[in-house]
């Protein structure tokens, strides 16, 4: 059973959040209307009780890549290239270089991957 994780978007949080400070929306009202999970939106609001925090907070809701597109292309290829040379690579092979990309990347956004074993994560 695969769980999915945040259905809904960060616009629907912050409407919620308008709708039980502004239009004194119950939380549960304002969570189902916004399909926004009721515990989420209560947390938020605890977490988060003045106003200005709020509007700065919804932009790090959404998880950043790891990897850029093009270095996920340049791992396709290149996975496809060992593959039609007779040399298949096993998942781990592909998860230590996605760390190597990600760690050799000269931007200095920090990589979320397992540090002591140098390899991407299972997911």
């Amino acid at each position: 059973m695969s769980m999915k994780y945040r259905q809904y978007e960060g616009r629907d949080l912050l409407t919620a959040v308008k709708l039980v400070r502004e239009a004194k929306y119950s939380v549960y009202k304002a969570s189902k209307e916004c399909n926004v999970p009721c515990s989420t939106l209560k947390d938020f609001l605890k977490r988060n009780e003045d106003e200005e925090v709020v509007e700065q907070c919804l932009p790090k809701l959404r998880k950043t890549f790891a990897l850029s597109a093009e270095q996920e292309q340049r791992i396709v290829n290149y996975i496809i290239s060992m593959q039609e040379l007779g040399f298949g690579l096993r998942v781990i092979q592909i998860r230590k270089l996605a760390y190597k990309l990600a760690d050799g990347d000269a931007s200095e956004k920090s990589n979320p991957f397992n540090k002591e074993e140098e390899a991407a994560g299972e997911w």
